[in-house]
């Protein structure tokens, strides 16, 4: 979000409180959508984890319990969460009070970067349960995460490369000329080459960026507030939500669904979360 209003020249406020708009919109055509669509469905509808996985998962969960029944106070709890926050906020610090070349900006800027401190911070978690839990118990706790964790960061990862594909090689600007070229109401114009770059690589930055960059001209053209852009290019990255997408398998996992739980119900339910947004464009449209 920040991103697509800093290239459309929008003050962060100013977008926050429009998106929010849009967003009560977004929220309210989803939950229709759901309660409507859903509120009948059998059970056998759904499509759930496989009921070895969960059983698994709840014997190792109840094992640990057991064979610790003095769990990781508050402070080993929360050092985890806190470290890596500690870390990137004193990359920053140290890079504003000393000078670039010093030695202690090259440490902190190494530690402070995001993906060290993250690391770091799963490395102190795995260190402070194994004291309690054991080795064992954490190893398999480890192995079932990665195999969990491991198909879902390639997939998004491969999409993210292919965004790269699209921005590098130029095909991206190529597609969203096309529908430029199409004809459509302008409005609509930064919605589907949002929507068409979010399904093709998953990455929602991407799709709003991309698509603002290329609609900012014709905004100005036109003399039309930039917000709408904004706006329609965030509602058309939420058309679809599916297995390239980071969050689908956050939400998949949370609720217990498989893959093709997943697609049956947050991808089909996404377009008209996306209708919802567009529609919060258009009243804006009116009001702007």
């Amino acid at each position: 979000m920040r991103a697509a209003a800093g290239l459309l020249g929008i003050d962060i406020g100013r977008a926050i409180l429009w998106g929010a708009f849009a967003a009560v919109f977004m929220t309210l055509f989803g939950t229709v959508f759901a309660h409507i669509f859903f509120k009948k469905k059998p059970d056998s509808y759904y499509s759930w984890r496989d009921d070895a996985e969960k059983a698994e998962e709840e014997a190792v969960n109840t094992n640990a319990l057991e064979d610790d029944k003095d769990l990781p106070g508050t402070l080993a709890s929360l050092l985890p969460l806190v470290l890596p926050l500690l870390l990137i906020v004193g990359n920053t610090t140290c890079s504003m009070l000393f000078p670039a070349e010093s030695a202690i900006v090259a440490i902190t800027s190494f530690i402070g970067d995001a993906n060290v401190a993250l690391a770091l911070g799963c490395l102190l978690a795995v260190i402070l349960l194994g004291k309690r839990m054991g080795k064992d118990t954490v190893m398999k706790v480890i192995d079932k995460s990665l195999k969990e964790a491991g198909p879902i960061v390639f997939i998004t990862a491969a999409g993210g490369a292919l965004g790269e594909v699209l921005s590098v090689s130029g095909a991206g600007a190529d597609l969203a000329s096309m529908v430029i070229n199409t004809g459509l109401p302008f409005i609509l114009i930064p919605f589907v080459i949002s929507a068409i770059l979010k399904i093709v690589q998953g990455s929602g930055t991407v799709a709003v960026t991309t698509a603002a960059t290329l609609c900012a001209p014709i905004a100005a053209a036109l003399g039309l507030d930039p917000i709408l852009i904004f706006l329609a290019s965030g509602a058309g990255a939420r058309a679809c939500c599916h297995v390239n997408d980071s969050f689908f398998w956050v939400f998949t996992n949370c609720m217990g669904y498989d893959m093709k739980g997943g697609l049956k119900t947050l991808s089909l339910a996404n377009p008209f979360m996306a209708l919802g947004g567009l529609f919060g464009t258009f009243i804006a449209s009116l009001i702007l």
